[in-house]
């Protein structure tokens, strides 16, 4: 996903809804063919 933080930049990009279980890890990675930045993710429970 590309997000382009000058335009919307106070504001939360979705960038999915997964379903995770108890044991789940979510990561972020570099594996990109450019950058990878990240300064804050928020998980939000979506209910069942």
């Amino acid at each position: 996903m590309q997000v382009n933080q000058q335009q919307g930049g106070d504001s939360w990009s979705q960038i999915g809804v997964f379903p995770l279980d108890a044991n789940a890890k979510v990561s972020v990675s570099d594996n990109a063919n450019g950058y990878v930045i990240a300064d804050a993710i928020i998980m939000d429970w979506a209910g069942e």
